[in-house]
């Protein structure tokens, strides 16, 4: 017969294990979702979309393009420096190749590489990487720099996604008691 502390170690090992597990799956598949929502979709926590572009006036240099092969030359200065678009920074995304039938926060991939998690002892964290946090061009100072203008969250995660990590988790618990 057992005695009631070795079936409680041994609970607390299946307990411990099946937290683990499912931490890490429900951290990674936490972020695939988040990434997907926002850069993929362009929608916000509330299942809102995030935004649209700007198609306010909007003038840069000529060196922000790949290529000024697809620019109107009507656009381009004489010396070739800059670009003056009257449809916005929609226009600069469209001449840049890139889709503009919604915000996706998504030109340079810089906010997507720089969202990572980390597995604490408490579960797991998600967070931006690299940068000083006194410097503006830090990946988490852009995201609410965007959450800002678009006056809405849009990293923090939405309630289908949390539901997920619940059920991720609670599923691996489980497994480990069968």
């Amino acid at each position: 017969m057992a005695n009631g502390f070795s079936d409680l170690s041994n609970f607390r090992k299946k307990l411990d294990i099946g937290l683990i597990r499912g931490s890490g799956i429900a951290a990674s598949t936490l972020v695939a979702k988040q990434l997907e929502r926002i850069h993929e979709d362009g929608i916000a926590t509330d299942g809102s979309k995030i935004g649209d572009y700007s198609d306010k006036p909007y003038f840069t240099s000529s060196d922000k393009f790949v290529s000024t092969g697809g620019i109107p030359k009507d656009k381009i200065s004489k010396n070739k420096k800059w670009v003056q678009l009257p449809e916005g920074y929609k226009s600069f995304r469209k001449y840049s190749g890139r889709q503009t039938d919604f915000k996706d926060l998504d030109y340079s991939s810089s906010l997507r590489q720089a969202y990572l998690y980390q597995l604490t002892e408490k579960g797991f964290v998600t967070f931006y990487a690299g940068g000083e946090s006194g410097d503006e061009a830090t990946p988490i100072n852009k995201m609410r720099w965007n959450e800002s203008i678009a006056k809405k969250e849009i990293i923090s995660p939405s309630d289908e996604e949390v539901d997920l990590v619940v059920n991720i988790i609670s599923d691996h618990i489980f497994d480990g008691f069968l």
